[in-house]
């Protein structure tokens, strides 16, 4: 059989290291980290909440959890 949580620590692995090099390639072409950057970050954390407290099962739960918690 195949063992799924190695699989899973192992995919999140190779996702971590893509995402390490994509942000020191960032970093390289553009010269350097700004502020910027972090704004986007915070946006992507505000759609993942979004989805977490209202849900994924119907069209309703992401609006729903967007409208719960954004403050602006």
């Amino acid at each position: 059989g195949v063992d799924v949580a190695r699989v899973k620590v192992g995919a999140f692995a190779i996702s971590a290291a893509y995402a390490a090099v994509a942000g020191s390639l960032s970093v390289l072409v553009g010269g350097s980290a700004n502020a910027g950057k972090i704004e986007v970050f915070q946006q992507s954390i505000l759609f993942l909440v979004a989805v977490v407290i209202g849900g994924t099962a119907t069209v309703i739960g992401p609006v729903i959890g967007a409208s719960s918690g954004h403050n602006g």
